[in-house]
């Protein structure tokens, strides 16, 4: 348990401590470069406002499942094809074709750690074993998007 408790504080410091040294610098520069504070207001005011408002309390959604078998972006957007995703396909594609873990701001704080994690186990598991299908298998023949 104190693992858990000394992890959680560093996880939280470490963001924190990021972030406030961002803002103090931000501010000071700002103070110290009074010009470049004027710019950044009068871009602010002439920027807000544009562009759509999502009122409050609206509850948004993207619809990953049709986004990720788009035929518009995925050839043979049903079949595993893991070659989608070397670094030569995945520069030729949307960069929202594929969004599992979010994009920007909001994006999982988790994907490196996820990514990681799985890359691992999955190679630890075929150095030992080998993934086959069994007859109550279900495969599906086609799925609809």
């Amino acid at each position: 348990m104190d693992e858990i408790v000394g992890n959680s504080i560093l996880f939280l410091l470490v963001g924190y401590d990021n972030t406030s040294n961002a803002l103090a610098f931000t501010a000071y520069n700002l103070a110290t470069h009074p010009d470049c504070q004027e710019k950044l207001i009068d871009k602010n005011r002439r920027h807000s406002g544009k562009g759509y408002t999502v009122p409050e309390g609206t509850d948004i959604s993207f619809p990953m499942y049709s986004i990720h078998r788009d035929p518009r972006f995925w050839e043979n957007p049903t079949r595993f094809d893991p070659e989608r995703f070397t670094p030569e396909n995945k520069a030729k594609r949307h960069p929202y074709a594929y969004l599992p873990f979010g994009n920007g701001t909001r994006s999982c704080i988790g994907m490196r750690l996820a990514q990681v994690e799985v890359r691992l186990a999955i190679v630890s598991i075929l150095q030992h074993y080998r993934f086959k299908t069994c007859e109550e298998t279900e495969v599906s023949k086609k799925l609809d998007p």
